[in-house]
Order: structure tokens, then C-alpha cells, then sequence
């Protein structure tokens, strides 16, 4: 099992968008607000000094609310290639994870081998899977996972039993 940082399911992304959007208003909120007291504070320094002094204090407050909003969509969108960039990681630092390995599951249990460790694990001991196109992921708890490649797999038929049979023992996520 690779144990990694906290992993989402699929149904999160569904609120997550809901939540950079509510983020996005409240940066622009402020970032009008910002403008809103620097255009007032201008006035007031122009209007004591007699010269205008409306840009400075607008660009000192605008640019750093501009740099937080701009960089906000990378850091949903970069949420993925983190995971991969974690998992791959663990794999390199972890060369234990790089042995050829077996994994056997059967109606009962999880049958995992190698070389050095042959371990089993009963089906109530995993709380979901989710699917991606070239991966199945089995959650035992909410940082430690069970990756089984569909390469590994020797034909498609292969694959549809094995999601028939998670979907028999595990809630999809």
C-alpha cells in the first residue's frame, strides 16, 4: 500500500469548484475595496497637496490582490499533477515499492506478495475505490491507498471483472 497526502474523492470536485468561486468573489471583494480606499485616500492627499495622487496608491494596492487572484486557478488546476508528483515520490524514495509484486484478489481478501512481505488484507478493511483511465484505487484509510495499474490486467474483460468485483465489495467513490 503507498501511503501519500491527502487524497480527495471524486465527488469533492463538484464543491470544490463551488468553493474557488466563492474564494474568487471574496478576492475581488477585496480587491475592490482596496481600490475603493486608495482612490478615497488619493483624494484626500490631493486634495490637502493640491496634486493628484490617484495611480500610486491604487497600483501599491491593486498588485498584490491581482497576483492572489491570478495565481488562485493554478493552484486548483495543479491539484492532480501534485498528487501524481507525490506518488511518484514515495516510488522513488521507496524502493520496496518498485519490487515485482502480486496481488491476488480473491471473494474473501486481498492477497498481496513479493520477494520480502506477502501480506493479506479482508475486504471490510478498505472504505471505497475510485477509477481513473489507467488506474484503480483502492482508500483503507484516508492517506494510505491500494494502486492496482490496468496494465495489469491481460484483457478488458479483465478489467470489468475486477470492477464488477469492487463494485460487489466497495461503495464507488
Amino acid at each position: 500500500m503507498v501511503s501519500c497526502g491527502r487524497i480527495n474523492r471524486r465527488r469533492s470536485r463538484k464543491w470544490l469548484w463551488a468553493a474557488y468561486a466563492v474564494v474568487s468573489l471574496l478576492v475581488a471583494a477585496l480587491m475592490a475595496s482596496s481600490i475603493v480606499r486608495s482612490l478615497q485616500e488619493g483624494a484626500d492627499a490631493s486634495a490637502s497637496s493640491g496634486r493628484p495622487e490617484y495611480l500610486l496608491p491604487v497600483v501599491v494596492n491593486i498588485v498584490p490582490w491581482f497576483c492572489v487572484f491570478a495565481l488562485l486557478p493554478f493552484i486548483f488546476v495543479l491539484r492532480r499533477p501534485f498528487f501524481v508528483f507525490l506518488v511518484q515520490r514515495h516510488m522513488k524514495n521507496n524502493p520496496s515499492m518498485a519490487r515485482k509484486r502480486t496481488i491476488e484478489f480473491a471473494t474473501d481478501c486481498v492477497r498481496n506478495h513479493d520477494d520480502l512481505t506477502d501480506f493479506i488484507v479482508q475486504w471490510p478493511a478498505f472504505r471505497y475505490f475510485t477509477e481513473d483511465p489507467n488506474l484503480f484505487i483502492l482508500f483503507s484509510g484516508r492517506n494510505t491507498i491500494l494502486p492496482v495499474p490496468k496494465r495489469a490486467f491481460a484483457s478488458e474483460a479483465g478489467i470489468e471483472a475486477f470492477r464488477a468485483l469492487l463494485l460487489s465489495k466497495l461503495p464507488a467513490a
